[in-house]
């Protein structure tokens, strides 16, 4: 969980929202979380730490492979582990990825700052799994349509992805959407999500 404060400026009929360094929250375990603004942070940096994080893992959607790193692990010890599980060695999550840290302990962090990254940058995303964080608060439904390159009409649910979902640390539970299952009306989601 992140919690920010924002400006938004305006410019002829350019508005950029502005992220002021958000607070990263993680609970022991597994966390999945994201950079929802335009800024980059460094991974060693701000998960240096042996005594809260034990790995950081980014999926490299274009590559189909993940980008590790691990605290305990540095320079070339770091890239040869990395090397022989097929890995990336994992130096920057950048603006609008998301990511998992499993965290020692629950402790507090700040991502850095930047305009908020949009639900709409996503529409050219690559087809398969993708791990993205986005700057704005919206519900699976509104970022689904939010990949429209033409606005969908009223009560009409596209299908731009085929499922979301997230992971929540607490419960040790996922979320889950599809479009599709919306799309047939009534509670086929929810009793699609009890089911499981």
């Amino acid at each position: 969980t992140t919690s920010t404060t924002s400006t938004t400026t305006t410019v002829g009929t350019t508005t950029t929202t502005t992220l002021a360094a958000p607070t990263l929250n993680l609970n022991l375990g597994w966390n999945l979380v994201g950079n929802g603004s335009t800024g980059s942070l460094d991974v060693a940096s701000l998960f240096g730490d042996t005594t809260t994080v034990t790995t950081v893992w980014k999926w490299i959607a274009n590559g189909a492979k993940w980008a590790f790193y691990a605290p305990a692990l540095a320079g070339q010890a770091l890239a040869d582990y990395a090397a022989s599980k097929g890995y990336d060695v994992l130096a920057a999550i950048n603006g609008g990825e998301g990511f998992w840290v499993n965290a020692k302990t629950a402790y507090t962090t700040q991502l850095p700052s930047g305009s908020m990254v949009a639900s709409a940058s996503f529409q050219g995303m690559a087809s398969g799994w993708n791990l993205i964080a986005i700057g704005e608060s919206k519900t699976p439904g509104e970022f689904n349509s939010a990949l429209s390159a033409t606005p969908p009409t009223a009560g009409a649910i596209p299908i731009n992805v085929l499922t979301l979902w997230a992971w929540d640390n607490p419960t040790s539970r996922w979320y889950f959407y599809a479009p599709s299952l919306e799309a047939q009306g009534g509670t086929a989601l929810s009793d699609y999500i009890n089911s499981k």
